[in-house]
C-alpha cells in the first residue's frame, strides 16, 4: 500500500457518512484517482 495523501485521507474521513459503507468507498477511490490521475477522473464523470 502506498501512503496515502493527506487530501485523501480528508476526503475519506469527512466525506458525508450517510452513504453506504460501499458507495462510500466507492466514491472515496473516483476522488482519489482524480488526484492522481485527472484524465482518468473525467473519464469517469462524463
Amino acid at each position: 500500500m502506498v501512503a496515502p495523501l493527506s487530501s485523501e485521507v480528508t476526503i475519506c474521513s469527512f466525506w458525508p457518512s450517510i452513504f453506504s459503507d460501499v458507495l462510500h468507498a466507492w466514491i472515496c477511490a473516483i476522488l482519489q484517482m482524480c488526484i492522481y490521475e485527472l484524465s482518468m477522473c473525467i473519464f469517469f464523470l462524463t
